[in-house]
């Protein structure tokens, strides 16, 4: 289950930039065990956008038959615009009753992504509804059980029991199958799969140098816990001396909490090396600063070896707020800093945000991310690493 298989990690080097004593050697990482297919998948999710209204406009128009061809092109505009609709009406209804998330508004499946004919996928269903969260993730992750496990709701013939009908079942397996295979979630899978190399590396590094040593790690956010989990795994198959502890800050106090002890026992950790701090960071409320939340829970002195921090700073708009984010993990060299950003990708991104109802993120270049990132560790080595179908540039600072 937790074998490395060293296809995963031939990466060429694509340019090298210096920059205020900083020096950025990009990478794009080669990952033959997702489908790739970018292109036949997004030729299929237009189809599947557009072909929806056209079908059912179809339909409509034989059942009824006296309808006006501008009748119909009305309904078939309604039926495509559904998704913008529904998303205006979950913005008012959160606005009315004072919903901080939107997201949850309107949470009915439709046609386009977690529904498939008049019945859900619960698989669709939970990405969409959870939408940014770890438990979002947690599916992505592992729907195709790439890392040796399932999906913590989804462990057990979850399609059997959708209906009784198996023909149904095995199309809404199909279904939700396709969607999770789509670009941007083989990237997200490419990405956990990076992260978890660079601990095991890291570890073992350290390991070697000093063994039995402790190795301190900072994961923010959440999100990438499982990857920290299969990079120490990792580093003690391959033989590593060590011990370990782990912060991990995250907001979803329910289920992370919950699935990060589940992962704690498939990979045979120990749990007492594990501290779980549930709470949001900001870098705009005092009391949110992470220096603030490690100090209010007991870890202020702590000195980090490894901080991990992927997914918090897509919601973050400006390059100031950015920048302050990036600070607060120390800029002094004393940890290895891994981070990321979402780069722009053209038919993901709206069906990303429209389709699966994804809060909004902020997408920036290579270039705009290669600049904040020379201004924020001047004088550091720093490599970008980008997963296969460039949506994700991992910033790793040695």
């Amino acid at each position: 289950m937790l074998l490395v298989n060293e296809n995963l990690k031939t990466e060429s080097a694509s340019f090298v930039d210096i920059k205020n004593g900083a020096i950025i050697i990009q990478e794009v990482f080669n990952d033959p065990l997702e489908t790739g297919n970018k292109n036949r998948y997004q030729t299929v999710e237009c189809l599947i956008y557009v072909g929806w209204p056209i079908l059912a406009t179809v339909i409509i128009g034989l059942f009824f038959s006296n309808l006006s061809l501008i009748s119909l092109l009305f309904i078939g505009s309604a039926i495509l615009l559904w998704p913008y609709v529904k998303g205006l009406i979950g913005l008012a209804i959160a606005k009315i009753r004072r919903i901080k998330d939107p997201r949850h508004t309107i949470r009915s499946s439709s046609f386009w992504f977690d529904g498939f004919l008049f019945i859900g996928s619960p698989m669709l269903r939970e990405i969409r509804q959870y939408s940014a969260l770890s438990r979002s993730l947690d599916v992505i992750y592992n729907a195709f059980e790439r890392f040796g496990i399932k999906p913590a709701k989804f462990s057990q013939d979850w399609e059997n029991k959708i209906t009784p009908f198996r023909i149904v079942n095995k199309l809404i397996k199909t279904w939700s199958i396709f969607w999770v295979g789509m670009p941007i979630a083989q990237d997200v899978r490419s990405r956990l799969e990076i992260i978890a190399d660079e601990y095991r590396r890291t570890i073992n590094r350290l390991a070697a140098k000093n063994p039995g040593r402790k190795i301190s790690i900072l994961e923010v956010a959440g999100g990438q816990l499982q990857a920290t989990m299969m990079g120490i795994r990792r580093a003690i198959d391959d033989g590593s001396k060590f011990e370990y502890h782990v912060v991990s800050v995250e907001p979803d106090s329910l289920f992370a909490r919950e699935r990060a002890r589940e992962l704690i026992g498939i990979f045979k950790l120990d749990e007492k090396c594990f501290k779980f701090i549930s709470s949001n960071v900001s870098t705009s409320r005092a009391e949110k600063y992470l220096s603030n939340i490690l100090f209010q829970n007991g870890v202020q002195s702590e000195r980090f070896n490894i901080i991990t921090c992927i997914g918090l700073g897509d919601y973050y708009y400006t390059p100031k707020r950015i920048k302050a984010l990036l600070a607060s993990f120390g800029i002094n060299g004393h940890a290895k800093i891994i981070t990321a950003n979402i780069a722009d990708n053209f038919i993901e991104r709206p069906f990303l945000h429209i389709l699966i109802q994804w809060p909004k993120m902020k997408y920036r270049s290579d270039k705009e991310w290669r600049n904040i990132l020379f201004e924020a560790y001047k004088g550091r080595g720093i490599r970008v690493i980008q997963t296969p179908h460039r949506i994700f540039n991992i910033a790793v600072i040695e």
